[in-house]
């Protein structure tokens, strides 16, 4: 970070998206989602069109610090700027992720769904997608919509993976449901 606050202050150099990105990761990775937040602002004052890269790692700088309230609302930005939609499946991964950390599991499945109903092929959910949203539902216990997104998963084509089924034994044994846990 403090390599790019140099090169904005130097004269003649230029900083880049990726410049930026960086530093917003590097912020993210510390709790600073407010530092994050303020850099992707300022990209355009530097004559720079954030990307879906940019807003990802603003996304999950909020994510990290479990402001999801900012990261629904970094991603509603990016899907209604016409200049710049969303164009991969990362900054939505993201932003469940940061769903999950903030204990919103309705709104990480609700997320997940949105996925699915968007008009961009490259914007469907991945197995990622819906381990996030597995794992959102630990926090409250939820057990049954753990082993519904598990069977959603196969029924839209995607392999759960290890970190799928331990995710959902997980929310089943927090909740008490032994026995669901062991049938996974």
């Amino acid at each position: 970070v403090a390599f790019l606050d140099e090169l904005l202050a130097t004269p003649g150099l230029k900083p880049t998206v990726i410049s930026f990105n960086t530093a917003m990761a590097a912020l993210g990775s510390v709790g600073q989602w407010e530092r994050a937040w303020q850099l992707l602002g300022s990209m355009r004052s530097h004559g720079l069109t954030p990307d879906a890269a940019s807003f990802s790692a603003a996304i999950r700088a909020c994510g990290r610090a479990s402001h999801w309230q900012g990261a629904l609302e970094l991603l509603d930005e990016l899907c209604q700027d016409p200049a710049n939609p969303a164009t991969s499946n990362v900054p939505f991964n993201c932003a469940i992720t940061a769903l999950a950390n903030g204990g919103q599991w309705q709104r990480a499945v609700g997320l997940l769904e949105r996925m699915h109903q968007h008009r961009n092929p490259a914007v469907a959910p991945d197995l990622i997608s819906y381990n996030a949203a597995i794992h959102s539902t630990r926090h409250a216990k939820e057990w049954e919509a753990a082993l519904g997104l598990l069977e959603q998963m196969r029924v839209n084509g995607i392999e759960p993976d290890r970190i799928s089924y331990n995710t959902a034994m997980a929310v089943c044994a927090k909740a008490g449901q032994w026995h669901e846990a062991l049938r996974l």
